[in-house]
């Protein structure tokens, strides 16, 4: 699976949620782990979606990614304590943080049961994850669809935070209400057509472009609103350190990821 996030980075925030209501549940949500001043770690922080916010509100926000174009966008938004490097190798130390972020990022990095060892061995008191459950008229979610019923495969090499909470029971997962969008339908195939999401990677340009027709065709011409909900997924470090040795052990005769 290779993805070019360095391309994607140019357009990342321009098709990526900047809702207010998701990004302050970001805030309230990381900061019912972590007080003002505390240490957090963004892993696969991008562009500093998650981490700007958080900083504002006084919590120390620090992020590595792979890619140093989304690292130069985030620091092109006044971010200093980023780090480009391999998530599965953090190059901090032991509980450096009051707890880490992990989100939309395992079902991408092949090494994923690594990256989230190195999480709970980095963080003190938590890592976290926001699982945004998406509105079937959500762009993301109705586009996935079409490329399932067309039987296209979207890349993955873990499982999403979410599927691992079913085999690595969290602490708690913590409701954190839910935020409306509203995009019109040619920003929306203008992003498709960029192949701005992961998801997209492994498309032909034909296949890319018979699935914008479909959208287009089940969704009309209009501005396309939604509702999606996030919640807070919390891990108790030291609790899913020992479920991901579990996990290690059983996979040594089957890998379903892979």
């Amino acid at each position: 699976m290779r993805i070019d996030y360095d391309r994607m980075a140019e357009i990342f925030d321009d098709t990526r949620s900047q809702s207010k209501d998701l990004l302050d549940s970001v805030v309230l949500g990381v900061s019912s782990i972590a007080s003002r001043g505390e240490r957090v770690l963004d892993i696969g922080c991008g562009t500093g979606r998650f981490l700007l916010p958080l900083s504002r509100a006084g919590i120390e926000g620090h992020g590595i990614d792979i890619s140093s174009g989304m690292l130069e966008r985030a620091r092109a938004k006044g971010l200093a304590d980023l780090v480009r490097g391999d998530a599965a190798v953090l190059p901090f130390a032991d509980r450096a943080f009051k707890a880490s972020l992990v989100t939309n990022v395992i079902h991408l990095v092949p090494d994923w049961k690594g990256l989230m060892s190195e999480a709970c061995r980095v963080s003190a008191r938590a890592v976290i994850s926001f699982d945004i459950h998406r509105d079937e008229r959500d762009p993301i979610e109705a586009f996935k669809k079409i490329m399932d019923g067309s039987g296209l495969v979207q890349p993955r090499a873990g499982p999403l935070e979410s599927e691992l909470a079913a085999d690595c029971a969290p602490e708690c997962r913590i409701d954190l209400g839910s935020y409306e969008e509203r995009k019109g339908m040619r920003e929306i195939l203008s992003a498709f057509g960029k192949r701005t999401y992961t998801f997209q990677s492994e498309l032909t340009e034909e296949q890319n472009r018979l699935c914008m027709g479909e959208f287009e065709k089940r969704f009309g011409g209009g501005d396309l609103a939604w509702v999606n909900s996030i919640s807070m997924i919390v891990w108790d470090p030291a609790k899913l350190s020992e479920d991901l040795q579990g996990l290690l052990s059983a996979t040594r005769r089957r890998e379903p990821f892979r």
